[in-house]
C-alpha cells in the first residue's frame, strides 16, 4: 500500500511538471507567432484594424477581410469563430473595446444562434485557450461549465484543435487562402439543392437579452454595428420573429440589419454553396463584394 502510494505521489508529481512544461512550451510558440490561432484570439490580444468581423462559421467562412481592406481602403480583420454562439461573441466583444474602439463590428450568424444557450458547441476544443486570454471568458466558463473549467484550464488540453490548424498553415498542408481571420470553404464533390425547411426559429429571452447588450456596448463606444444574416439554402424556414427582434432592437441602438438569409443573387445560385448554410470560397468572394458595396457608405 505504501509503495502505491509513493508511486501515486511520483505520478501526480511528474503530470503537474508535463502540464506546466507543456503549457510555458505553448505561451514560448504564441508569444513568438504572428498567426493567431483564431480570429478572435487576435481580438482579445491585439486587434487594431477599423472594421472588425465577430461571429460563427457565417462570419469565419464568408467575409474575406483582405478583399474588404482592399476595396475599402481601411483596416479589415475577421475574428470570426466557427461554431461560437451570440453569447460567446458579447464576451468577444467585451474583450475587444476593453482595449480597442474599431468603426464598425459586423456581427455574422445563422438564425438559429438566437435559438441557443451557452457559448457554443466543441466547448473542449476553443475555450481551453480562450479562457486564458479574457477575464471574462474566464468568469462566463466558470458560471456554465463548473465540472469542466479545470479541466479546461489544463495546459495539457490546450493542445486542441486549433493547434493542429495552425501548423497545418504553417506547413502549407492546407492550401486554400487564409488571409487576415478569413477562412474559406472549397468546393464540395456535389453542390447542395434548395432546402425545404418548414421550422419556425423563436429566439430565446437569453438571447434577447445577449443581443440587447451587444447593441448597447457598441452604441455606447460610438462603434457603428452591422448584423448580418448570410446565405443558405433553407427556402422556407419562417425567420420573422428573429428579424422582428433585430429590428426592434435596432430602432433603439440604432444598427443596421442585413438580412441576406434569402438573397437573391446567392439562393438561386447553388453552386456558389458548400452545404446547406456555408458558401463555398466563390460564394464568399461575391458575397464580400456585395458587403463592401453596402460598408463603404456606412463607414465613410
Amino acid at each position: 500500500m505504501r509503495r502505491f502510494i509513493i508511486w501515486l505521489l511520483i505520478f501526480t508529481a511528474a503530470t503537474l511538471c508535463v502540464d506546466i512544461a507543456v503549457g510555458q512550451f505553448y505561451d514560448y510558440l504564441f508569444t513568438r507567432s504572428t498567426l493567431r490561432i483564431n480570429g478572435v484570439e487576435h481580438a482579445l490580444l491585439d486587434a487594431d484594424e477599423d472594421v472588425v468581423v465577430l461571429g460563427n462559421s457565417a462570419g469565419s467562412t464568408h467575409f474575406d477581410a483582405g478583399s474588404l481592406e482592399r476595396q475599402l481602403g481601411v483596416r479589415c480583420t475577421n475574428a470570426a469563430t466557427s461554431g461560437s454562439s451570440l453569447q460567446f461573441n458579447l464576451v468577444a466583444l467585451k474583450g475587444l473595446l476593453a482595449r480597442h474602439r474599431p468603426k464598425a463590428v459586423i456581427l455574422a450568424l445563422n438564425p438559429h444562434n438566437f435559438c441557443r444557450k451557452g457559448l457554443g458547441r466543441s466547448t473542449i476544443n476553443f475555450y481551453s485557450y480562450y479562457g486564458r486570454s479574457s477575464e471574462a471568458f474566464d468568469s462566463v466558463l466558470a458560471e456554465l461549465y463548473p465540472r469542466r473549467y479545470y479541466f479546461l484550464r489544463s495546459n495539457l488540453v490546450r493542445i486542441d484543435r486549433n493547434i493542429v490548424r495552425h501548423f497545418a498553415y504553417k506547413t502549407g498542408a492546407i492550401t486554400y487562402p487564409y488571409e487576415k481571420g478569413f477562412e474559406p470553404i472549397p468546393h464540395p464533390r456535389r453542390h447542395p439543392s434548395p432546402t425545404y425547411n418548414p421550422h419556425q426559429y423563436i429566439p430565446l429571452p437569453e438571447c434577447r437579452a445577449h443581443m440587447e447588450e451587444f447593441a448597447r456596448l457598441c452604441h455606447e463606444a460610438g462603434v457603428k454595428l452591422i448584423v448580418a444574416l448570410t446565405p443558405h439554402t433553407f427556402i422556407t424556414a419562417d425567420y420573422s420573429h428573429i428579424t422582428s427582434m433585430l429590428h426592434d432592437i435596432a430602432s433603439r441602438y440604432e444598427f443596421i440589419v442585413w438580412d441576406d438569409s434569402l438573397h437573391p443573387s446567392f439562393n438561386s445560385d447553388m453552386n456558389l454553396f458548400f452545404d446547406e448554410d456555408h458558401l463555398n470560397i466563390d460564394g464568399a468572394r461575391k458575397y464580400t463584394d456585395t458587403v463592401a458595396l453596402r460598408l463603404r457608405t456606412i463607414i465613410a
